[in-house]
This record gives structure tokens, C-alpha cells and sequence, in this order.
């Protein structure tokens, strides 16, 4: 057991039981990336819109299959910024809870099963429990508690994507006694 200095586990969390994958890097990366991929989205959309426009000027299209064009570029480029600003505001809500509970969680080992496999748009999810002992107390706790979000599209609850190295097999977690809530940290 040892207690842990928020910043720098902040960073290390990779998800968590209760709401799946969490990016915990500084704010200022965060919104540094998705201005970058802003910017891009905006490029590649204003490079779009003055080719259809050169194109427009050598062709016979009449103006409303023109501007049909255009809007569907803008809509589809400005629907990539927006997802991910969707993204960044649930990882924002989340890191507020997870501030909170890095007040008294414990840095623990515990061990990882996978407790269930489920396939949801082609992608494999997996249903994770983790075993751990704090002050010889054994606890499983399971990610079948999960919140759910409005943007979850069906997905099965408490099943999530990308953690297939992170089950059967010891891993990290700090854990909140006050909250009762486990996060899983990355590999050092």
C-alpha cells in the first residue's frame, strides 16, 4: 500500500472500472491535440470546398448539385471536431470525479480476469474483474457497475475496448476506500 501524489497518477490511470477509458495527460496536451486536428479538419475542408469550386468553374453541374457539395464537406468535416470535442468534454467530467478520489485512494496490486467477451460493431469488448487485499480484506469488484453515457450506441454494459493486455495477470490499481472506485494504471 502507499499513498500517491495526484498529478503523477493522474497520468498513469489508464481506465476505469466504472467509466472505461480515461486519458489523464495535462489539459494543456489535450486541447493542444485537438487543436491540431481542428486545424486539419478545417484545412482539408477549405482545400475541398476551393477545388470543387476550380472544378465548378469547368463543368456544366448545375449550382445545386454544387452547393449540395459543399455542404456535405462542411458537415463532414466539422462532424470530426465535434466528436472529438464530445470526447474531451466526457474525459473532462470524468478527471473532476477522479481529482476527488485520488484524495484517499491507495496505490495496490490486484489481479485481472476476463469475466466475458462480447463482440458490439465488429470490435471485441471485454468484461473485466479485479481482485485485490487491502488490510486483509479481499475485494472483487467488477466492471459490470459501469455509468453509462448518452453516446454509448448500445455498446453492452461494463464491456469496453483496447484493455486485452490488461486482464489475467497482476496489474497496478489505486483504489478509493471513501468511493469505492478502481483504476486501472498503465504498464511502467
Amino acid at each position: 500500500m502507499k499513498k500517491i501524489r495526484q498529478q503523477d497518477d493522474l497520468a498513469q490511470i489508464k481506465f476505469i472500472l466504472c467509466n472505461g477509458h480515461f486519458e489523464g495527460s495535462s489539459r494543456k496536451k489535450i486541447f493542444g491535440v485537438f487543436g491540431v486536428l481542428v486545424g486539419i479538419s478545417l484545412g482539408l475542408m477549405f482545400l475541398s470546398i476551393t477545388m470543387i469550386s476550380i472544378e465548378q468553374l469547368n463543368s456544366d453541374r448545375s449550382v445545386v448539385e454544387f452547393v449540395g457539395l459543399i455542404i456535405g464537406f462542411v458537415v463532414a468535416f466539422l462532424l470530426l471536431p465535434t466528436i472529438w470535442l464530445i470526447i474531451i468534454i466526457r474525459n473532462e467530467k470524468i478527471r473532476k470525479k477522479v481529482i476527488l478520489w485520488l484524495q484517499d485512494a491507495i496505490k495496490i496490486s490486484g489481479y485481472s480476469k476476463n469475466i466475458g467477451t462480447k463482440y458490439w460493431l465488429g470490435i471485441p469488448l471485454i468484461k473485466i474483474q479485479v481482485e485485490f487485499e487491502l488490510a486483509g480484506i479481499k475485494f472483487v469488484r467488477t466492471s459490470e457497475r459501469e455509468k453509462r453515457g448518452v453516446f454509448d450506441l448500445g455498446r453492452p454494459v461494463g464491456y469496453f475496448s483496447g484493455i486485452t493486455k490488461f486482464v489475467d495477470r497482476k496489474i497496478d490499481i489505486l483504489y478509493s476506500p471513501k468511493y469505492d472506485q478502481v483504476m486501472v494504471l498503465k504498464d511502467r
